[in-house]
Protein backbone atom coordinates (compact mmCIF):
# COMPACT_ATOMS: atom_id res chain seq x y z
CA UNK A 1 0.00 0.00 0.00
CA UNK A 2 1.30 3.33 -0.70
CA UNK A 3 1.47 6.23 1.66
CA UNK A 4 -0.10 9.22 0.48
CA UNK A 5 0.58 11.50 3.66
CA UNK A 6 1.19 15.38 2.19
CA UNK A 7 3.08 15.89 6.20
CA UNK A 8 5.25 14.05 8.27
CA UNK A 9 3.66 11.47 10.72
CA UNK A 10 4.74 11.91 14.51
CA UNK A 11 4.89 8.60 16.64
CA UNK A 12 4.17 8.30 19.78
CA UNK A 13 4.45 5.79 22.67
CA UNK A 14 0.76 6.32 23.49
CA UNK A 15 0.67 8.05 26.42
CA UNK A 16 -1.54 10.88 25.30
CA UNK A 17 -5.75 10.05 26.19
CA UNK A 18 -7.93 11.53 23.89
CA UNK A 19 -11.19 11.70 25.47
CA UNK A 20 -14.70 12.31 23.76
CA UNK A 21 -15.80 16.14 25.18
CA UNK A 22 -19.22 15.19 24.59
CA UNK A 23 -19.31 12.28 27.29
CA UNK A 24 -15.71 12.73 29.04
CA UNK A 25 -15.06 8.52 28.13
CA UNK A 26 -11.86 7.61 26.55
CA UNK A 27 -11.44 7.20 22.92
CA UNK A 28 -8.23 6.13 23.06
CA UNK A 29 -4.23 6.43 23.32
CA UNK A 30 -2.61 8.90 20.45
CA UNK A 31 -0.68 6.46 17.93
CA UNK A 32 0.63 8.61 15.08
CA UNK A 33 -0.38 12.45 14.24
CA UNK A 34 0.18 14.93 11.47
CA UNK A 35 -1.37 18.30 10.33
CA UNK A 36 -4.12 16.31 8.88
CA UNK A 37 -5.13 13.73 11.29
CA UNK A 38 -4.37 11.34 13.71
CA UNK A 39 -4.39 7.31 14.54
CA UNK A 40 -6.01 6.28 18.16
CA UNK A 41 -5.17 3.18 19.61
CA UNK A 42 -8.71 1.99 21.45
CA UNK A 43 -9.97 -1.20 23.61
CA UNK A 44 -13.24 -1.13 21.42
CA UNK A 45 -14.31 -0.94 18.28
CA UNK A 46 -15.75 2.75 16.79
CA UNK A 47 -18.58 2.46 14.27
CA UNK A 48 -17.13 4.89 11.35
CA UNK A 49 -18.21 7.28 10.15
CA UNK A 50 -18.08 9.32 13.10
CA UNK A 51 -18.13 12.78 13.96
CA UNK A 52 -15.98 12.89 17.35
CA UNK A 53 -15.53 15.98 19.41
CA UNK A 54 -12.22 14.94 21.50
CA UNK A 55 -10.21 16.64 24.07
CA UNK A 56 -6.61 15.71 24.82
CA UNK A 57 -4.40 17.04 27.47
CA UNK A 58 -1.14 18.15 26.54
CA UNK A 59 2.40 16.97 27.68
CA UNK A 60 3.12 20.98 28.17
CA UNK A 61 1.79 23.91 28.10
CA UNK A 62 1.60 24.62 24.30
CA UNK A 63 -0.04 28.09 22.80
CA UNK A 64 -0.93 28.98 26.22
CA UNK A 65 -3.32 26.13 27.13
CA UNK A 66 -3.18 22.82 28.58
CA UNK A 67 -6.22 21.03 27.11
CA UNK A 68 -6.23 20.88 22.97
CA UNK A 69 -10.17 20.34 22.05
CA UNK A 70 -10.76 19.71 18.74
CA UNK A 71 -13.03 17.61 15.87
CA UNK A 72 -12.14 14.24 14.25
CA UNK A 73 -14.07 12.59 11.45
CA UNK A 74 -13.08 8.63 12.09
CA UNK A 75 -12.78 7.64 8.28
CA UNK A 76 -12.17 3.78 9.45
CA UNK A 77 -11.98 1.53 12.26
CA UNK A 78 -9.85 -1.88 12.30
CA UNK A 79 -8.69 -4.72 14.69
CA UNK A 80 -4.82 -4.93 14.84
CA UNK A 81 -4.62 -9.07 14.57
CA UNK A 82 -1.17 -9.22 16.20
CA UNK A 83 -1.76 -6.49 19.25
CA UNK A 84 -5.61 -7.09 19.98
CA UNK A 85 -6.70 -3.58 19.95
CA UNK A 86 -8.04 -1.25 17.39
CA UNK A 87 -7.04 1.28 15.23
CA UNK A 88 -8.87 4.52 14.40
CA UNK A 89 -8.18 6.65 11.41
CA UNK A 90 -9.16 10.12 11.83
CA UNK A 91 -8.64 13.52 9.87
CA UNK A 92 -9.51 16.79 11.77
CA UNK A 93 -12.18 18.70 11.12
CA UNK A 94 -12.27 22.33 10.80
CA UNK A 95 -8.69 22.56 13.21
CA UNK A 96 -8.32 26.44 14.39
CA UNK A 97 -5.16 27.91 13.66
CA UNK A 98 -3.97 27.89 17.57
CA UNK A 99 -4.80 24.09 17.04
CA UNK A 100 -2.54 23.70 13.64
CA UNK A 101 0.17 25.28 15.64
CA UNK A 102 -0.53 23.08 18.92
CA UNK A 103 -0.53 20.24 16.12
CA UNK A 104 2.52 21.30 14.14
CA UNK A 105 4.11 21.92 17.83
CA UNK A 106 3.61 18.36 19.04
CA UNK A 107 5.05 16.73 15.90
CA UNK A 108 8.05 18.27 15.73
CA UNK A 109 8.90 18.66 19.56
CA UNK A 110 7.23 15.79 21.26
CA UNK A 111 7.14 12.58 18.78
CA UNK A 112 9.78 10.20 16.62
CA UNK A 113 9.00 11.31 12.96
CA UNK A 114 9.13 8.62 9.96
CA UNK A 115 8.25 5.50 9.31
CA UNK A 116 11.58 3.86 11.58
CA UNK A 117 9.39 4.95 14.37
CA UNK A 118 6.81 2.27 13.72
CA UNK A 119 8.83 -0.03 15.18
CA UNK A 120 9.41 1.40 18.42
CA UNK A 121 6.38 2.19 19.27
CA UNK A 122 4.39 -1.31 17.90
CA UNK A 123 4.62 -2.60 21.87
CA UNK A 124 2.27 0.40 23.02
CA UNK A 125 -0.55 -0.91 24.99
CA UNK A 126 -3.83 1.19 25.32
CA UNK A 127 -4.36 1.54 29.18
Amino acid sequence: MTDSRKHPRGYTDGYLVVWNDKTGMPIGRLRNLTIDGCMLICTDPVKTPAVIHCRMTLPDIIEGIRDLTFIVDGKWCRQNQRAGWYELGCAFVNLSVKGSKIINHLVEEWMIIGETADAACRGTIPR
